[in-house]
Parts: structure tokens; sequence; C-alpha cells
């Protein structure tokens, strides 16, 4: 394999080649989209290793799986010979130990996206699906589909579909997927991941103010994704939400001749006649192609957020010219993604389920979708501000709204506050205070154990727990399981 790869504290480019059994490492290993990469490198002949701090499942367990040595935490002594190249992932700032090591030798080193480009992505036809929500979601059901209908596709999406058992596939097939974040590439690359993914097709499923670590506002954002517009060829598609207000305000950017849009009440792809709750367990609606043609789709997976992502999934299929009626059949078969509304235990006295609600629209409609699926439950939100947007203030009063369809909400503090300025700070406290002037009955607990003892003993009729973190919350999982 031959590559560009920057070396050294400037990062000049140098030219690099590979050969099977060469020694790969990667800094972070544990996100879902380098362990996804590091288990393709395995795949072809690489001996493959990585570090990462607090790594957890289901990632950690894919590693594992995979046999691919993860090392805990970070230690300079690591970047050094017999290693060929080292894989940087975005999470790892210029301060940490083994990268200051790597900048500091002569060892070749990648970003994550660059490795994605020249290692997986360059030969093929690739379909990104991006957006401030849904991406993992869609991304699973386009790759499913794409394998349903015959395609045998390449794949990589950040998180572990459950029709996949893996967040990763590699194949000879010239189709990719890829899930495509907005997030900056690395320390030494402030550009948007997407950029690398050289797009055939895209799915835009969204666009809000996000990552408020590395953009200022929204039309930082939007300027992102005009990047990635702009990058479609002029024979690919684009494929986006047109009742998106700040996706409509960017459309004209893309270089795509093939512009189609979805949505329920305009959109060349329209959503018409939901049935959000079916009791046989899954939910239906109906898709108004172009051609005034009307198909239905019946989908286990709940809420107007996920039908809104099986619509753009079957737009850009139907596009791509796949065919129409095993698209249906295979977004019928379609099992969700882990994390994402996964129901980790059902008892007598209610149900767990976890969920990643990384962003204050995301909550709400995972809310909104658990009210349609279990209309007779007391709904409990356990929630957990991690995600660098959700830890801090930009988006305190949003999570107030969010948490409206829940009947009580427990809420820890933010995972390692003190990393944030305290006038930029979330505060756990004031939302419980918030919470409670609204009447809806909210909680502050530090102590995880004593949490979930709590949240059991409220449950007063038959109750859905859902968990909302993008890690591992200390625990809280296992103990909910444990105790209800």
């Amino acid at each position: 394999m031959q590559l560009m790869a920057h070396k050294g504290s400037k990062g000049q480019l140098t030219s690099v080649t590979l050969k099977a059994g060469d020694r790969i490492h990667f800094i972070g290993i544990s996100g879902t989209a380098m362990a996804g990469v590091a288990g393709i490198l395995k795949g072809r002949g690489f001996q493959v290793q990585g570090s990462d701090a607090g790594a957890y499942p289901p990632m950690s367990e894919q590693l594992k799986e995979m046999n691919i040595p993860l090392m805990e935490g970070y230690s300079a002594v690591r970047i050094q010979p017999p290693i060929k190249l080292v894989v940087v992932g975005n999470s790892i700032s210029s301060n940490n130990e083994e990268a200051k090591a790597l900048i500091n030798s002569e060892i070749p080193y990648l970003s994550l996206p660059e490795i994605i480009h020249f290692a997986l992505i360059q030969e093929k036809q690739s379909l990104v699906i991006s957006g401030t929500h849904g991406k993992s979601t869609t991304s699973s059901m386009m790759a499913w589909i794409a394998e349903f209908v015959g395609n045998n596709p390449s794949f990589l999406i950040g998180g572990v579909p459950n029709n996949f058992n893996q967040s990763f596939k590699q194949t000879d097939s010239s189709w990719f997927v890829i899930e495509g974040d907005e997030y900056d590439t690395a320390f030494f690359d402030k550009r948007p991941k997407f950029i690398h993914y050289q797009p055939f097709s895209v799915i835009l499923t969204s666009i809000e103010f996000d990552h408020v670590d590395i953009y200022e506002n929204l039309e930082k954002v939007k300027s992102s994704f005009e990047m990635l517009l702009r990058s479609i060829p002029q024979d690919g598609f684009l494929v986006a939400n047109g009742e998106d207000k700040n996706i409509r305000d960017i459309i004209n950017h893309a270089s795509s001749k093939n512009v189609i849009t979805y949505g329920v009440t305009t959109g060349d792809y329209r959503l018409e006649d939901r049935n959000p709750n079916n009791k046989e367990g899954f939910q239906t609606f109906s898709i108004r192609c172009p051609s005034g043609k009307k198909v239905k789709i019946q989908l286990s997976v709940f809420g107007l957020h996920n039908a809104m992502n099986a619509l753009g999934t079957f737009a850009l299929c139907s596009e791509l010219k796949w065919d129409q009626e095993k698209i249906i059949k295979g977004l019928s078969l379609f099992q969700g993604v882990r994390r994402r509304f996964q129901v980790l235990k059902e008892s007598d006295r209610g149900i767990v389920i976890e969920d990643f609600a990384h962003h204050p629209t995301a909550a709400r409609a995972t809310l909104s979708a658990l009210k349609e699926r279990y209309p007779d439950y007391d709904i409990i939100a356990v929630f957990e501000p991690r995600s660098a947007s959700s830890r801090r203030s930009v988006f305190q009063k949003h999570y107030v709204n969010a948490f409206s369809h829940a009947h009580r909400v427990f809420v820890a503090p933010p995972f390692r506050e003190f990393e944030i300025q305290e006038d930029q700070r979330f505060s756990s406290k004031n939302l419980v205070q918030d919470l409670n002037v609204r009447g809806t009955s909210a909680y502050l607990y530090d102590d995880v154990e004593k949490m979930a003892q709590e949240i059991v003993r409220s449950i007063k009729k038959k109750s859905v727990i859902v968990v909302m973190s993008n890690g591992p919350f200390g625990g809280i999982h296992s103990l909910l399981t444990n105790l209800i």
C-alpha cells in the first residue's frame, strides 16, 4: 500500500510504502471509526495495535474479538520502531504524550480520514451519509440495503449496525458507504472529516449548530457542509432533507446536477400515512415517489426521525436504480444500531433502553419516539451531559424543552466538567431546577449507584427507562438492568 503521510512537527509530506506484516499504531483506537479501520487493516495482513483511555463497549469488545491489542492510557515509549505508520484519532490533542513523541520522531503519521481516503475509498464509489442527526442510523440503513440488494458494499459507520454486528466491512465491491462527520480531522488538520471522503453521492439529513468546541456559530457549521456539497461530482447525487431550513440555505452550492429532496410536506420523495405505533412492533408509512407511485414501508425502529432516515435512504437507493422491491423489503428487515434506542432489558417492571442523545434535538426525538412506542408507560430519562456540545451552556435552555415528553428526569453532573471554563459550563443543577418549575419531576445525582437505586425506587407503574449518554456513564446501564 502506497500513500502520502506527514512526518515531524511541520508535517512535511513523505511517500510511504507499507507491506503485509508492517506494524501500524492507532492513537485513540477505541473510537468507532478508528476501531473499524484498524479491523480492516488487520484483515489486510498488517500488524495493528492501539492505545486509548477508558475504552468501553461496543468498541472494546470489537477490538478484543479481532485480537487487536488495546493498551490502556498513553505513553511516549510506544512511539518507536518497528512501528511504520501511526494513525491519529481526532480526539487526540497535540498535548497527548504519544502525539508529542510522534511529531518529534521520524515515524510517518496520518489522520483517520486520510488513511480512509488512501486505503479504503480512493477507487470506490463513496456514498457519504452526513448531517447533524441520524448519520449512524441512516448509514446503517444504507449499508444494509446495499447488502440486501446484492451490491456487497464496503462500509464504515460510527456505530455498530445490528444487521452486521460490526462497524465496518471491506469488500471488492465498487460501493463504499461511510458516515461523514463535520467534526475536525485531527490536531494537525482542522478541516471537516468528510472532506477526505470524495463522495460520489451524499445524503444530508439535517444541519444544526453543534460541535461548539470547534465551530463558533451556525454559519460556520453551514460553511463546512457547503464544502461537502461542492465536492460531489456532477454525475453524483445529493439527496437532502428539503424541510430543513439550514439545508435549503446552502443546497445551491451542490456541484451535482442531480439534487433530490425529501420531506413530509415538501420534496421529490414524500412521507405519508405514518402509523407511528403498530401493535406488532413496527411503524408503517407510505413514500410518494416523484413519479407519483406510492409504496408502503414497514420499519422496526420508531419515531418520525427514523421514518425520515428511511425516506432519505429509499430516495438515494431509488435514484441509483437499485431494485425498489428489494429496497422496501430490506427496510422492513433493518434491525437498528447498537446504542441507538437499544433495548437492554425487559421485565415485569419495565424496560431499560440505551440511546446516544448527543444533542437536545436528538434527545427530544428519542423521547418522542418512546412516547409513540410505549404510550401507556411512564418515561424516565437518565441524562449525562458528556459530548463536547452538551457539556456547554449554549444548549442549557434547549435541554429543558428536550425533556418535555419525560415523566421523570434524573441528571448527572457534566462529564469532566473541570475541562470546560466555568462561564461556559452546562449546569445540571439549573436544568433540574428549570424542569421542576415546568412541572417535570427532576433530580440531580453525582453518585451513579445511588441514582440507579432511586430510579428503580421511583417506579410506580410500568416504566421505560432511557439512559442518554455517549459514554459508559459510570456503568449505570448494568446497574439498572440488574435492579429492574
